[in-house]
């Protein structure tokens, strides 16, 4: 199958003090819905032009209300899918980055999401909402901490 569109996404893993993940629920009112009711780590495709820091900084204020403008980012893992969004065919990378805070930040879900949840670091696997994406991520941040 070809590729009609490469692409490159970022993504916060905020790991809160009792090692539980910020994850954002995918709304039906996501025009780009792949996995409707599943959980996310906050994210998204840089648009052209943008740094990958810039990206960063803009998804994760568009889709939690929060500013990470001068907080410590770490890259730590990265991981690659192949969904098809509006009938075309796409690559994306996805580089994740580790975001260390000292308490749950309060946030505010964009339309693309209906619910936030933290979830546990040992206990991802028993999750329900999670996608074998995120298991992936989960796994990488696992031997991280």
């Amino acid at each position: 199958m070809q590729i009609d569109k490469p692409a490159v996404a970022v993504k916060a893993v905020f790991l809160a003090p009792d090692n539980t993940v910020l994850m954002l629920r995918e709304a039906a009112t996501n025009p780009d819905g792949t996995t409707i009711g599943k959980l996310h780590i906050p994210g998204g495709r840089i648009a052209w032009g943008e740094t990958v820091e810039e990206g960063l900084h803009r998804e994760v204020l568009e889709e939690t209300g929060i500013d990470i403008f001068g907080l410590p980012i770490e890259l730590f893992a990265h991981s690659e899918w192949r969904p098809v969004i509006r009938g075309e065919q796409w690559q994306i990378i996805a580089l994740f980055f580790l975001i260390r805070v000292s308490e749950k930040p309060a946030v505010t879900v964009s339309l693309e999401h209906d619910a936030v949840e933290w979830v546990s670091v040992a206990g991802y696997r028993e999750h329900a909402g999670l996608t074998q994406d995120e298991f992936r991520v989960f796994e990488a941040l696992q031997k991280k901490i």
